[in-house]
């Protein structure tokens, strides 16, 4: 099978105060005026134009600062620019911001670059999906906590959250990846996290398990096919 050629797109000095990277599948380069206007051409309805989904990517502690390319180490930009492995994430719009040096993941920001992205490319709010590694693993947690409404899936990985807000985000499908024997961050965070939303009866919350002892739980998570044939069937209309 022919590789997708993904195009990638650096955002600097933004408002929302985060650089990020954006990587457009083929498909997805069809703005929304340019979708009107083809369709009009053809008699169709303005109102009928292609939405896709927006993938939102939190890196870890490793790749913070102000050298963008540190975010295409790990995870869905590894993915999207390693020759070989592009065609492992179905057609969307992925988003991966750099956390600035000194600073953890905050939600205000992350969620003002949704925003930023949001207004400039054709994505369907009913299809965001979100997933970290790490202390991006952690932020996702903070993300569906702070906006319980706006992701339709997430997979945390090597992360953790708070317990206290199972009964917040009980309602967004998720799954969540650790090594039993991570060394960096204990087993113990994405454990009491599922534990404590289990008991809230949620929508759908699974947990895989490696029993080793890597800290690198997302490699090879990011390239199993069922890992983004689950997320991308999920939908905040189903």
């Amino acid at each position: 099978m022919d590789e997708s050629k993904w195009t990638r797109t650096t955002h600097l000095d933004n408002p929302c105060l985060l650089n990020y990277l954006i990587f457009s599948h083929p498909d997805c380069l069809i703005s929304s005026s340019e979708k009107i206007d083809q369709e009009d051409s053809n008699g169709g309805s303005q109102d009928q134009k292609q939405l896709w989904p927006l993938l939102v990517f939190l890196h870890g502690a490793g790749e913070k600062g102000s050298k963008i390319d540190r975010i295409t180490a790990h995870g869905p930009p590894r993915v999207l620019t390693e020759k070989g492995i592009q065609n492992s994430i179905p057609p969307c719009i992925c988003v991966a911001p750099q956390c600035p040096a000194t600073q953890f993941w905050t939600t205000n920001s992350v969620f003002a670059m949704i925003e930023e992205v949001r207004s400039t490319y054709p994505i369907d709010s009913n299809r965001i999906y979100g997933t970290g590694i790490s202390m991006g693993g952690f932020g996702i947690f903070k993300m569906i906590a702070a906006y319980p409404d706006l992701f339709a899936a997430v997979v945390p990985i090597c992360g953790g959250g708070d317990t206290m807000t199972a009964s917040k985000i009980k309602r967004i499908p998720m799954w969540i990846f650790h090594s039993r024997g991570d060394p960096i961050v204990p087993f113990k965070h994405s454990k009491d996290m599922v534990d404590a939303i289990q008991k809230q009866d949620p929508k759908e919350v699974k947990l895989t398990i490696y029993e080793d002892k890597e800290h690198d739980s997302w490699t090879r998570t990011y390239l199993n096919p069922d890992v983004w044939k689950w997320m991308f069937s999920q939908s905040k209309t189903s």
